[in-house]
């Protein structure tokens, strides 16, 4: 469990970017607004996505060759305090994480110091120790090193891409057919364009900062709210 809490301080690079606060404030839209309708969306979009592969599951099963029931893993109960309190300790994590990024401004430093105090103190409240704290973080670290090289990878192609100013190009080339297009379809169509710029253009941030100067007049010109650009992003 300490593994895991180490490595996902290593991917909170990735959850911020995905903050749509990002494409609002480069459409000059209110920050978090249409909250209630992307939160519905995506329970329904959970829904959908979760009953799928479950129906298949169970109309593919075969009982010939599955195996016993793991048994269940049952917390000791002089563990369960240690437990909860690790679990607490993630929670308020979260929260001041979210209180961070939203009124405070923090950068990906803050963000990382944030999670490996979170880290450190789990590691502690375990009853690892500081040395199996330590071995903790380099189990984490080690399952996070692949990643950490294709992002930086991915990078280098973004770095190329932008000095060489062929990222502007791109990006005109995927979202100026979009013009032409009823508004009914408008949407979808941004959507389609940003899974087409995803290839060159890794950083999702990135794309907010490239495609909604372009996006947002753009969703004026063709009638539909901002809203729809921000939310195709």
């Amino acid at each position: 469990m300490i593994s895991l809490l180490f490595a996902t301080g290593g991917v909170i690079e990735n959850m911020q970017e995905e903050i749509i606060v990002i494409a609002q404030q480069v459409a000059d839209v209110p920050r978090l607004s249409g909250w209630a309708f992307r939160t519905v969306f995506l329970a329904i979009a959970l829904a959908v996505w979760i009953a799928a592969p479950m129906r298949y599951a169970s109309r593919t099963r075969d009982a010939r060759v599955a195996g016993p029931a793991p048994e269940a893993q049952v917390v000791a109960p002089e563990n369960l305090p240690r437990h909860l309190t690790i679990l607490v300790m993630v929670g308020v994590t979260f929260v001041v994480l979210a209180w961070g990024l939203l009124s405070q401004g923090w950068d990906f430093d803050h963000l990382t110091a944030l999670f490996f105090v979170m880290g450190v103190g789990a590691g502690l409240v375990g009853r690892l120790g500081f040395s199996g704290t330590a071995r903790a973080f380099t189990a984490g670290f080690r399952d996070m090193a692949l990643a950490a090289v294709i992002v930086g990878v991915a990078r280098a192609i973004f770095v190329v891409l932008e000095d060489g100013r062929i990222v502007d190009t791109i990006v005109r080339g995927l979202f100026m057919p979009i013009a032409d297009l009823p508004a009914a379809v408008a949407g979808i169509a941004m959507m389609a364009a940003h899974i087409g710029l995803h290839i060159p253009v890794p950083s999702v941030s990135g794309q907010a900062v490239l495609t909604m100067p372009i996006m947002a007049p753009l969703a004026d010109l063709l009638g539909v709210s901002r809203q729809v650009a921000a939310l195709a992003y």
